[in-house]
Formats: C-alpha cells, structure tokens, sequence
C-alpha cells in the first residue's frame, strides 16, 4: 500500500498532517535536548514547518478540483513549441476545440518555462507542476524571512511573519484548491523583490542593481496582474529606502536602472499583450468578480476552519490569526507606545490594508471600471495575496513589542493550526496522467472566457472535426507537415477552381503562402467566419499557413534579446575587473 492510496481521502491527509505535524516537533524537541549549545536557525526551523502543507502533493495523480489539470493542458503543448523551436510560444493549437488560440501571448509564462524545463529531464508535466507549486511555497517563506530579518533586524519577527505569509488562507488556497499556479509563484517573487530592493539600499552596486532587475522581470513573467500592483508597493518600498539612505542618488540611480531593466527586458511580453489585446474583449469586458465583505471574516465550512465546500467553493478570508495582528496592530497605534518610525510604518501598512480590503468589496467597483489596464484582473480576491504580505509585516511589529514567549508562541499556534484542514487537495484523482490530458486536451478546452476575438464568438464555434477542407470546387489534399505554428499541404486542384478552409482561428500574423509567396486569403468569409479562407485556381501548389510575428513582436524580441545580453556583460564585468586588480593587470593611479 502506497503513500498515495492509504491517505487518498481528506479526512486521512489531515491524520497524515497531524502525526507529521507532532513527528516535526519530536525532532525539534529530541535534536534541542541532545545538543543544548547547539541552537537550530529560524530559517531552518521555517523550511520544516514549511514542508507539512506539501505532504498532500506527493499523492498520485491529479486534483479533483481545482486547475492542476487545466494548467497541465497549457503546459503539454507549451513545451512542444518549444521542442519544435519556437522558444517563446504564442500559439496553443489545441484550445478553443482545436481551432487554437494566441494563449501564451496573454497567458503568463514563468510557470510554463520552469515546468518544461523539469519535464525535460523526464519528470512529468503534473509533477513537474507540483514541483513549481512546492518550490515557490518553501521559496515564499525563506524569502519573507530573510526580507523581514534585514528590514527589521529580528530573526523571531522574521519567523513569526514567515508563518503568517506561508500559512495564509489565500496562500493554501491558491495552491492546493484553485492551484493557481502564477500566483503561487507571485507568492514567492513578491517577498524576494522586496530583499533584492533592500540588499540594494544596503550596498548599491552594478551587481545587485542587475540581479533586482532579474528578479523584477521574473516576476512580470510570473502573473502580470499580480506584478503590476506589486510595483506601486515596491515603489513606495523604495520611496521609504531613499529617504532613509546615506547613498541617496547612487540608491535611486540603481534602482530606476533597475526597474527599467527589468521592465525592457520583458518588453517581448507585456508590450504585445497591450497592443494586441484589442482583437480579443480581454480589457474590454468588465468581468471583476467582488466579495462580501463577511466572507473576508469567516469560512462557512467546518466550524470556520475549512476553506472549500464539498462542491469546490471556495472561501476567501483574510485569517484568524491576520485579523487578530490587525486589531492588535491598531490597539499598540492607540496606546502609541512605539517609536516614532514604527508607528508611521504601521499606520502605513494599516493603510494599505484597509484600502486593499476595499478594493475587494464591489463598493469599488467604479476605480476598476475607470483604470481599462484593471479590468483583466477578473478576481477582486487575488488581492489577498497582498493582504498575506501586509499582514506578515504587521506581525512582525506586534512581536516587537508584544514579547511574552507564550503569546508569541499561542500566536504561532493559531496561525499555523487554524489552517491545518486546507494542507492538501480534498481527493485526487490518480488515473489523470499527462497521456490521458493529452488525450482529452481538444474536447475540455472549449472557451478563452473575456479573450475571445472580435471575429467571431469562440464559444459558438462547432466542433472540429478536420483540419482543412474544401468548401468549393474539386480537388485532393495531401498533409505533409504540422506543427503548432505551421501546417503544410500538397494541394491538386482539378476544377476551374477551388476554395479551402483552415480550421485555424485567425489573428494577426497568420499568413497563407503559396509555392513560397505570400498569397491572399480572408478570415471574414460567411461559411466560416474568424477562419482562414482562401481559393485556388486550376493547378498543383504547396500551401502553407504559418504564424508570424508581428513587427511588435519582433522589435521587442529584438530588444528583451539585446537587454539580456547587457545585463549578463554588466553582471560578469565588474568581477572581472576586480580579479584584474587583484591580479595586478590593472595599476591603481
């Protein structure tokens, strides 16, 4: 009997969380007895804790719900693209019923890249998946910690925030019932951007200016709605270091050339998505979603300690424990007995807090409606991962001046044992492998949702049963080569002429090349609008439909290639220089 069959249900995942949860403590208990001058770190104390909610991916299969599987669907053909060389994949040919869809133009990527290059070495695309949600989660609090510990200079308050932003409901939530797998990764990136920022306002140098950078373009890759608010915070974040910097202009000067760096170099994905995104009702559609403001409060499931229903809902509250920090956060404000920064970093962060909180409510809804940029965003609650961080941070200020051992210990306690039902997927499904994905891929991924062109209404389109067909005339068709982006026929026409039909969905840049000219063709044909369209006369021809890049694409390529290229040269050469001065080759005037 396997791990995966004897703790396939939720009732059993939680035994298996409390015996490992107890198990983790044994040790910590056993390891402190036997060696009593020898202290376990923090950080490590945090990897440990941080490994009880991943118990539940080392299961067998799939999620029963959630969109492990969907994400699964996205990957597959990802990774084919880029077997097939196109190393920045737009086009996925099996969505919409077969008809395909620009996904990975609007989709992020960070995710998709990391599990290809695991699938690669022969790991499964649902493992390797798992193992992204696995590594951003041990990831997010390792890099919390050591942000909270540089900014605060306290291990125990760099702790206590790392289980507050580890275990957040939103943060289970999004990994082991919505399987958000961007976010998830968000999770991980936004906490690290803050430690690059701040390792910069330590020691502003060319190096550590490139590596923020790096990590600012990782993190637009990882969910561009995510990282596109968490900009205004990090913005603040590094108003806040300027002021308080002995290096004021160098700081500033590295992290404008930071951000810009960061932002260029990504330019070959953002820049298409807002040029391109008016053939799709992407940015047009007013789809945000809006909580009540008591299901911030409570989870109606299990006494408040479940965070989704027997039916998949989901509830998304802010946390037991997060509410306590805020209300106590607020009482220590009052009191003001805290010195003077402190309290005007905790005003500042209550702040957010509550503006956040708002903006989750549909009282809101007319700030999402005036920002067009916003309107992509669709869940007014993936706001809650902020909620996560800005709470960890308030946190850390009650620790610092709340310092009874037992109430920060209770307070651990609470924020790590409310949470204990949600530290796996309900059920699994253990006959959902890659080859049965790949096998239901054209029939389960119907819809774009809001993405869908302004050509045709991709939620009506029927069935496809070929790849291409002759809608007029008489004529024979041999398929000689197909990939994602590019499908080649032999084509006989016998008839006068003949008219033919790709069941490709049309956007910008496919092109119809025949005997290697480009040749015309329509999408706007009444017997098969939003498809490729062209005719024939009398003859034998090779046709060839491919996808191009657009000039947008193409420059910005061109530049994120360019900008790469200066950030690898900028990061190598002061090293270089150094060892040169080391080595004498270079005399100091």
């Amino acid at each position: 009997m396997t791990l995966s069959t004897l703790f396939e249900g939720p009732l059993h995942m939680v035994v298996l969380n409390g015996i490992a949860s107890v198990v983790l403590l044994s040790c910590y208990f056993i390891y402190t007895r036997m060696y009593p001058k020898k202290s376990i770190s923090f950080d490590n104390i945090l990897f440990g804790i941080s490994l009880l909610p991943l118990l539940s991916i080392l299961r067998v299969g799939s999620y029963e719900s959630g969109d492990l599987s969907l994400h699964t669907s996205f990957a597959l053909p990802f990774y084919d693209a880029i077997r097939e060389g196109n190393f920045i994949p737009v086009w996925n040919q099996y969505i919409v019923q077969g008809y395909g869809y620009p996904l990975y133009l609007f989709q992020y990527q960070l995710p998709y890249y990391l599990s290809s290059l695991l699938h690669f070495f022969e790991f499964s695309m649902i493992t390797s998946l798992k193992i992204v949600l696995a590594v951003s989660y041990i990831l997010s609090g390792q890099a919390i910690f050591h942000w909270i510990k540089r900014e605060f200079a306290s291990e125990k308050g760099a702790f206590v925030a790392g289980l507050f932003y580890l275990f957040a409901p939103y943060h289970l939530v999004d990994m082991h019932f919505r399987v958000a797998i961007g976010e998830s990764v968000a999770f991980a990136l936004l906490p690290l951007s803050f430690l690059t920022v701040r390792r910069l306002y330590e020691n502003p140098t060319m190096r550590r200016s490139i590596t923020a950078a790096v990590v600012f373009g990782l993190f637009i890759l990882s969910h561009q709605a995510i990282s596109l608010l968490s900009f205004l915070l990090l913005g603040l974040y590094g108003i806040t270091l300027t002021w308080r910097s002995q290096k004021r202009k160098i700081f500033l000067f590295y992290s404008c050339f930071s951000v810009t760096l960061g932002i260029m170099g990504t330019s070959y994905y953002w820049a298409p998505i807002l040029i391109e995104s008016r053939f799709t009702y992407l940015l047009s559609a007013n789809t945000i979603e809006f909580l009540q403001p008591l299901q911030l409060l409570y989870s109606p499931w299990r006494a408040g300690l479940l965070f989704q229903g027997h039916y998949g809902e989901l509830s998304f509250l802010i946390g037991y424990a997060q509410i306590l920090v805020v209300l106590l956060s607020i009482f220590l404000l009052l009191k003001q007995i805290m010195h003077k920064r402190d309290r005007v970093g905790i005003f500042m962060v209550l702040g957010l807090f509550f503006f956040t909180c708002f903006m989750m409510l549909s009282y809101s809804k007319h700030i999402w409606s005036a920002i067009p940029v916003l309107r992509g965003f669709q869940f007014s609650y993936r706001l809650l991962l902020f909620v996560a961080f800005l709470t960890s941070i308030l946190a850390t200020y009650i620790v610092r001046y709340i310092k009874h051992t037992i109430f920060v210990g209770i307070l651990c306690i609470i924020v790590v044992g409310t949470t204990i039902l949600n530290w796996g997927n309900r059920r699994m499904l253990s006959y959902v492998t890659d080859d049965y994905i790949r096998a239901t891929m054209m029939s389960s991924l119907d819809k774009v949702g809001p993405g869908k062109t302004i050509w045709v209404d991709t939620d009506t389109l029927p069935k496809k049963e070929k790849h291409i067909e002759i809608l007029s005339g008489e004529a024979t068709i041999k398929d000689q080569n197909r990939k994602a982006t590019m499908h080649k026929y032999l084509i006989t026409v016998s008839s006068d002429q003949a008219r033919f039909v790709d069941y490709t969905l049309y956007f910008p840049s496919w092109i119809v090349l025949v005997n290697n000219s480009v040749y015309p063709f329509t999408y706007s044909d009444e017997t098969a609008p939003g498809r490729i369209v062209w005719t024939l006369p009398k003859g034998e021809f090779e046709v060839v439909v491919e996808l191009r890049d657009t000039l947008v694409r193409t420059y910005t390529k061109r530049l994120s290639l360019f900008i790469a290229g200066m950030m690898v040269i900028g990061f190598i050469t002061p090293q270089k220089l150094s060892k040169a001065h080391q080595s004498g080759k270079i005399k100091k005037k």
